[in-house]
């Protein structure tokens, strides 16, 4: 699990949140499409790479909703996203080792 300590922590239904825990290795392949599903409603494609697309991801990984990462100081909001973005980017990587040891 990733934790990300917020520099200004925020509140949410009166309760202070200062860490955002991003439980990302415990997504599912239905985490995944569901992430896909709410992007194509908002007209908006799956990019790892985008924002949109990591924010959905973290949302899902936190167990928060979007609206709620998005109030976020902007330094904040950045880590969280750039969490989502490392992750995503090390299973890419990790998929094109086991790959290329299979050629």
């Amino acid at each position: 699990m990733t934790e990300v300590k917020l520099s200004k922590p925020i509140e949410i239904d009166g309760q202070k949140i200062d860490v955002i825990k991003l439980d990302l290795d415990g997504l599912t392949g239905a985490d995944i499409l569901a992430v896909e599903r709410e992007l194509r409603a908002k007209q908006t494609q799956f990019n790892i790479l985008s924002q949109e697309t990591q924010l959905a991801i973290a949302a899902r990984a936190s167990g928060m909703i979007a609206d709620d990462l998005q109030k976020l100081h902007w330094s904040d909001f950045l880590d969280v996203t750039a969490q989502v973005q490392l992750f995503l980017m090390g299973m890419e990587s990790r998929e094109q080792e086991t790959s290329e040891k299979q050629q």
